[in-house]
């Protein structure tokens, strides 16, 4: 039976949103600036002008780094993660699905790492937090509607309570129901974040937090190799019903910074003279806490799909909870610094020495066991030194516990035509703890490696002016985990490989009139372990202009995706694993028919819109094409979007 939703709740759900935006609007449009040039022009590194309405924000660690919310049509009609950077992801065909890099890059951090990150590109961290600054209330109003129940909503509201506190809020909601049985997607997050510095600006105190949910039906792909033959493809049985996989996470941080600095009097008057605070030094801390619980369970009484069993219960279920908390205690001298009482200028020699310790308790089917990271690290960074010649920048952190390391360094001459740079990274870690350490219902290995290396050499040139950037790197990886399953019993386990890559992208953007050709290739020979495709590409082709008196902007094009075939990775519903499938005769080649959507953006003021067609080709090059072992793509879909900025 299928478990399609109910199209009248759909309809319901559809028209409250709707509802709820035109009231929004109409409560609010007098009150709206009518040109929104400000908010796009806004300039950062300067003191943030009260007089007129602006929106900034920092994420992360960057404090003080405000930069403007955008505004702008580029890449608005990309709501789905899995195909909004450079090049189109591996995803299992719907909204929210597990998806991985196709262009492959190592980013694993220094640290702690559980190892599930199959979903990263849907869900909230802590680094990605919006830290607003406004003059003005601000609200975020995004709704898309689709075909196979997808339905994504995002509402931010941000405001100052003067000029030394702010708060806001966001939620987010992604609900898909899928084209094939039992692979509904339902995410969501919301989070919190407020700061506050006083009068004199040298104390600062910045909080967030993110309550997170995920509920993911796990169908294991489907079991037909003549599904796109078929007339209705979506009545195909999927090889699991009742699997389920749920997420639920906490986290949360406080961050306290002190600026070391001195007052500079000014004149006002001739009769009259004021202070102003100039920092030079800052002391930070952060304190953060993170609490996972991941839990697979298939209640079917049908167990032959996962091979040989370890345990034999009801309920076939998985279940890990990783609790952790952090301290971040660092010292450097100031971003920004204050040469006149109306403007600032960035520091051009920015360094920061800190100290990192985390502690983590992960509890599982093998009891609970402690992990800790004490990490030392600096941050250097020479920017538009020797009259501006060069730009130098250093990064190295060293954990003491684990005796683990990353190193970075890079070289730019902003005065050398298209601004050549040299740069080299060094990273040596620990596997992660899932690559370490498992034990559940089907799989069970305990195994230790050696430190996995990782280095990269490249030189990378480009101009902003001419839309042009050119970039090789050469890399080499010691010691990858691959996991890897049994032919016969399905089961799965890592091993380790060695691979080198050597790596080319070219990004290109021509315009011609109102036409506009963005192009972003790839290049990757890969001699090793590790699967992805030659070459990669996306086209990013439209024609913009605006109607009725420059009242309406608009974008109309298309995106294309390509790669060369490749050997795909299978995934593992249970651990949330990509599988490599290298060994396998009858392993599953990614198919080398290009994906297509069309899309046509427009925006009014403060109201952006948009509506596209993904997979617009498909039946023009074949009937279907997998995106991984077992699992089609979803057909050709039509897709509807609203963005409102209000502002109160």
């Amino acid at each position: 039976m299928s478990n399609k939703p109910n199209s009248k709740h759909v309809l319901h759900f559809r028209l409250i949103i709707l509802i709820g935006f035109i009231a929004a609007f109409a409560q609010t449009g007098l009150a709206q600036e009518s040109d929104t040039t400000t908010v796009d022009s806004v300039k950062t590194n300067t003191l943030f002008d009260f007089h007129t309405a602006r929106v900034e924000y920092f994420t992360g660690s960057e404090i003080d780094n405000f930069i403007p919310i955008d505004t702008t049509l580029h890449l608005f009609h990309r709501y789905n993660a899995a195909r909004l950077n450079d090049f189109e992801m591996a995803y299992l065909g719907n909204l929210g699905a597990p998806a991985y890099s196709r262009y492959y890059t190592f980013d694993r951090p220094l640290g702690f790492d559980y190892g599930r990150h199959e979903r990263d590109s849907y869900m909230l961290s802590l680094d990605e937090l919006k830290y607003y600054r406004c003059n003005v209330p601000f609200t975020n109003l995004y709704y898309v509607a689709g075909g196979q129940g997808e339905q994504v909503f995002h509402v931010t509201h941000t405001r100052n309570f003067g000029k030394d506190f702010n708060f806001a809020i966001d939620f987010n909601k992604i609900i898909s129901e899928g084209y094939f049985q039992y692979m509904k997607t339902d995410y969501t997050d919301v989070s919190l974040t407020a700061w506050y510095k006083t009068k004199n600006e040298r104390y600062q105190v910045y909080v967030g937090g993110i309550r997170g949910k995920v509920e993911a039906q796990e169908n294991g792909g489907i079991a037909s190799d003549t599904v796109f033959e078929l007339i209705d493809p979506a009545s195909v049985l999927p090889l699991r019903s009742q699997a389920l996989t749920n997420w639920d996470n906490w986290q949360g941080q406080i961050t306290q910074q002190y600026y070391f600095g001195k007052d500079i009097s000014y004149q006002i008057d001739d009769t009259t003279s004021g202070t102003y605070f100039a920092p030079q030094f800052a002391i930070k801390h952060t304190y953060g806490i993170t609490d996972y619980f991941y839990q697979f369970e298939d209640p079917a009484t049908d167990r032959t799909y996962y091979g040989t069993l370890n345990t034999n219960p009801d309920t076939l279920r998985d279940r890990a909870q990783i609790r952790g908390m952090y301290n971040r205690l660092s010292f450097g001298n100031a971003d920004f610094i204050t040469i006149a009482k109306d403007s600032t200028i960035k520091n051009p020699i920015r360094w920061e020495i800190y100290g990192l310790q985390q502690w983590h308790e992960v509890a599982d089917a093998v009891g609970k066991q402690q992990y800790n990271n004490l990490i030392g690290g600096i941050n250097f960074q020479a920017k538009h030194i020797l009259d501006s010649l060069i730009t130098f920048r250093a990064q190295g952190a060293y954990d003491v516990k684990n005796n683990t390391l990353i190193g970075k360094t890079s070289l730019r001459f902003p005065k050398v035509i298209l601004n050549p740079e040299i740069f080299a990274e060094y990273r040596r870690l620990d596997q992660t703890i899932i690559q370490h350490q498992y034990t559940g219902f089907a799989y069970n290995w305990d195994v230790t490696f050696d430190y996995t290396t990782y280095m990269r050499l490249g030189a990378r040139i480009g101009s902003a002016k001419n839309a042009f950037a050119l970039a090789y790197t050469y890399e080499i990886i010691n010691n990858e985990v691959q996991f890897w399953e049994t032919l016969f019993t399905n089961d799965i386990y890592p091993i380790v490989g060695n691979t080198t890559i050597s790596k080319i992208m070219l990004n290109k953007n021509f315009t011609l009139g109102n036409f506009h050709l963005n192009n972003n290739l790839g290049a990757q020979l890969i001699d090793g372990v590790i699967n992805a495709p030659t070459f990669i590409g996306n086209l990013s082709w439209y024609y913009s202009n605006h109607l009725f008196e420059s009242a309406l902007f608009f974008q109309a094009g298309v995106d294309v995706w390509y790669h060369t075939p490749y050997i795909q990775y299978d995934y593992d519903i249970i651990t949330g694993q990509w599988i490599n499938q290298t060994d396998f005769e009858s392993n599953y080649s990614a198919p080398t028919e290009p994906t297509i959507d069309i899309f046509a953006n427009f925006d009014v003021q403060t109201l952006r819109f948009f509506a596209k067609v993904d997979n617009a080709a498909q039946g023009l090059f074949s009937k279907g094409h997998y995106t991984a072992p077992n699992y089609p793509m979803q057909p050709r879909s039509f897709h509807l979007g609203l963005n409102w900025f209000l502002f109160y």
